[in-house]
């Protein structure tokens, strides 16, 4: 556990005593957050709906947890939708995925009226099945802003999974699956709800590890494993994916300058 924190500190805080010791923030999902003593972890209900209504203009009762430095931020969502199966994976098409996305973007840019401009995968949707953990990576645009990259990961457990979202400097490529299993390091479930805790007869998810990433960007799997666009979603919702953790960049970079 002492590794794991380890190289969380050096990702996220580029720096942190080595001495620093791993600490476990409970949230009321009844798994936790690992973090290092002096992390700044947010999972008390006020101080989560404070900030989010900073960042985003309103409280997202979704969010268990947040961890915040000066070099980015992290938010931790729980979902309880049963235990999510690894079989459909081979059925992911990145390409048509990311089609919709960007389509989803331009008429989300027409609808607000603000320049969204999707670059592409900063990291195709990837599984590690022995980990249970899937994770991506999408480059975008806001305006003429410079470019911010958000990575999810999803932490697949017993009961449904933790969606972890990293918003903060791009990851390169080849760094992918390291930062992605240090994040889902981060968040522990309870005791005997982890992926490998199992047992026939458990809540099953409808959906499998792909069309749960299918269904986080507003498409969902038609036949034969093809992923059909669902347009309501993105002309209601699509700007959720991405305008909340611009939101936290711009938080985070306030708060430590007035610091």
């Amino acid at each position: 556990m002492k590794y794991t924190v380890l190289l969380i500190s050096c990702l996220f805080w580029g720096g942190i005593s080595f001495s620093a010791i791993a600490d476990r923030y409970p949230v009321r999902s009844g798994g936790s957050i690992v973090a290092p003593a002096d992390a700044e972890i947010i999972t008390d209900q006020q101080g989560l709906d404070t900030t989010l209504t900073e960042v985003s203009g309103e409280p997202d009762p979704t969010v268990e947890g947040i961890w915040v430095s000066e070099k980015g931020g992290i938010y931790y969502v729980p979902y309880k939708d049963g235990f999510v199966s690894m079989d459909d994976w081979g059925d992911m098409d990145a390409d048509a995925l990311m089609e919709a996305y960007v389509r989803g973007a331009k008429e989300q840019s027409e609808l607000i009226g603000e320049k969204i401009e999707v670059l592409g995968w900063g990291v195709s949707p990837s599984l590690s099945k022995d980990k249970a953990v899937a994770y991506y990576a999408v480059k975008a645009r806001f305006g003429d802003e410079d470019p911010i990259m958000n990575m999810v990961v999803y932490k697949l457990g017993r009961y449904g999974y933790e969606e972890i979202t990293y918003a903060a400097d791009p990851v390169m490529p080849e760094e992918a699956e390291k930062t992605a299993l240090i994040l889902a390091n981060s968040f522990e479930f309870g005791e005997n709800a982890t992926y490998s805790d199992f047992k026939d007869g458990d809540k099953v998810a409808a959906i499998g590890a792909a069309g749960l990433l299918a269904g986080a960007f507003g498409v969902k799997f038609g036949k034969a494993g093809l992923i059909a666009m669902a347009l309501v979603f993105f002309k209601k919702f699509w700007f959720l994916i991405l305008i909340p953790f611009v939101g936290i960049l711009g938080y985070i970079k306030r708060r430590f300058s007035r610091a």
